[in-house]
Order: C-alpha cells, then sequence, then structure tokens
C-alpha cells in the first residue's frame, strides 16, 4: 500500500485529484490537507510516501 498526501487549498481541485488516483491507482491510500500546517503535521507524521503539492497555500504566501 502506497500512501500519497495531496496538498491543495481549493477543495474541488483535491477532490478531483484524489478521484483521478482512486480510479486509475490500485493499493493506494489518499491523504488529503488544505493548508501547509496540516500538511507539515501529516509529513511530520511519516505518513507519507507519495506529495502532490500546491506550492501557492495561502497560509504561505500571506507569511512571506
Amino acid at each position: 500500500m502506497v500512501t500519497i498526501l495531496i496538498v491543495e487549498d481549493q477543495a474541488h481541485i483535491l477532490d478531483q485529484l484524489e478521484a483521478l488516483l482512486m480510479t486509475n491507482f490500485k493499493d493506494i491510500q489518499t491523504l488529503k490537507a488544505q493548508t501547509f500546517l496540516d500538511a507539515k503535521e501529516i509529513i511530520e507524521g511519516g505518513n507519507a510516501d507519495i506529495f502532490i503539492v500546491d506550492f501557492g497555500l495561502p497560509d504561505v504566501m500571506a507569511s512571506t
């Protein structure tokens, strides 16, 4: 089982990516995060093998 973390702040895109992955790949699990802080928590927990990341998250852009 491979775990994929999808990091995307727009819910409809997040859901579309998850559906695309689940439809086309076997033996995967998806985790979703809509903020940098949520993604950081998942990553630090060592819960994901592959990352699909939106680098323009609002909580990151606001702090730069």
